[in-house]
């Protein structure tokens, strides 16, 4: 309901839609060889990601990517701040299409990328989103890391998919606490031996045969998380708790 109001698309345009698989290839064929992504903010690749593996896809047919954001606020405002695809239009002159239209958006984040020294730019990324975000680049979900169950509940007690490598500093780590999202996704908390605190999705996808697929995607933990975890607990979680999740860790140890 959410994505329908901020959108206009409705569950009869996302039925009538090309399956993901069939328009991730034609869409490659539509780019060629050489490609990459270019974003406005750091969320729609986690999204994608997610996506491709819970229809049963490599992750690898994702490109290399971009987020402009930090190089519009190195190269423009030099704040140090995420502001609005339509604010940047705005601070370049430019009229901005409106926002949450998949195609408005696209050609927004192009005209901006039109004003913008990119080659540059790309080529110092790294050096240029550690100063915007001050911390690490978040590492990647492991290569194609998704999984089959009879029934959703079945990932609790799945360690292949509740416990892994902290994706801030390698060291052990687990969740806990889980909650509905909505019917498709389970969220949950998560934390390493080192202390680093995460924020892990579980999106499911039905099969043909009754099963379902799940793929799992990390990330540190920020305070939209923090938000949206706690308007999704506040009548309780589901699973091990948090003090479980951090024995599970102590007892690889031994």
């Amino acid at each position: 309901k959410h994505v329908s109001e901020l959108t206009g698309i409705t569950q009869e345009q996302m039925d009538m839609g090309t399956y993901l698989p069939e328009a991730a290839e034609r869409f490659r064929e539509w780019c060629g060889e050489d490609f990459a992504f270019l974003t406005w903010g750091p969320d729609d690749i986690p999204t994608l990601r997610t996506n491709v593996l819970v229809h049963g896809l490599d992750d690898s047919v994702i490109p290399p990517y971009y987020d402009l954001q930090p190089i519009f606020d190195d190269r423009v405002t030099k704040e140090k701040r995420q502001i609005s695809l339509s604010r940047a239009m705005e601070i370049l002159g430019e009229p901005a299409l409106e926002a949450h239209d998949a195609l408005n958006d696209a050609l927004n984040t192009a005209c901006i990328f039109a004003r913008l020294d990119i080659e540059t730019a790309i080529s110092e990324y790294d050096e240029i989103r550690e100063r915007f975000t001050k911390k690490p680049e978040e590492k990647e979900l492991p290569h194609g890391h998704a999984r089959i169950y009879d029934k959703k509940s079945d990932v609790l007690s799945d360690t292949e998919m509740t416990d892994f490598e902290c994706p801030v500093c390698g060291a052990r780590a687990a969740c806990y606490g889980f909650a509905s999202q909505n019917p498709y996704k389970y969220i949950a908390l998560g934390k390493c031996e080192n202390g680093d605190e995460l924020f892990v999705g579980f999106k499911f996808k039905k099969l043909d045969d009754g099963r379902c697929r799940t793929a799992r995607v990390i990330h540190t933990l920020s305070d939209e998380h923090r938000e949206l975890y706690a308007s999704r607990t506040k009548h309780g979680t589901f699973g091990r708790s948090e003090e479980e999740a951090m024995d599970a860790i102590t007892a690889l140890k031994v």
